[in-house]
């Protein structure tokens, strides 16, 4: 483990956290896409605002980081159910960009 700590800079425009209930994930042999969006019900479309791309070592790694982050969360607050229903629901409101 590196010893000396990384300075993490976050440009003032770009700190903004921004919502996204759409996205998909694409792969090739090079690399991971995620496209990130949000839905817009009464147009029946997401417009997407973030595209970001991985290579499939970097990906793997975010899964990791993704997958502790929400054992911890669950370890603090409880475990983060998602019924049958709600899996219907998020593929049938075209999250994830599926019909």
């Amino acid at each position: 483990m590196n010893k000396n700590p990384i300075n993490i800079q976050i440009q003032p425009d770009k700190i903004n956290a921004v919502y996204t209930d759409a996205f998909s994930i694409t792969r090739s042999l090079a690399n991971f896409t995620l496209d990130l969006g949000q839905q817009v019900p009464q147009l029946n479309m997401v417009n997407i605002f973030s595209r970001v791309a991985f290579s499939p070592q970097h990906a793997k790694q975010l899964s990791g980081l993704i997958n502790d982050a929400i054992k911890e969360y669950e370890k603090e607050f409880g475990e983060i159910k998602i019924t049958p229903e709600m899996r219907e629901d998020f593929l049938k409101q075209g999250m994830g960009f599926k019909p």
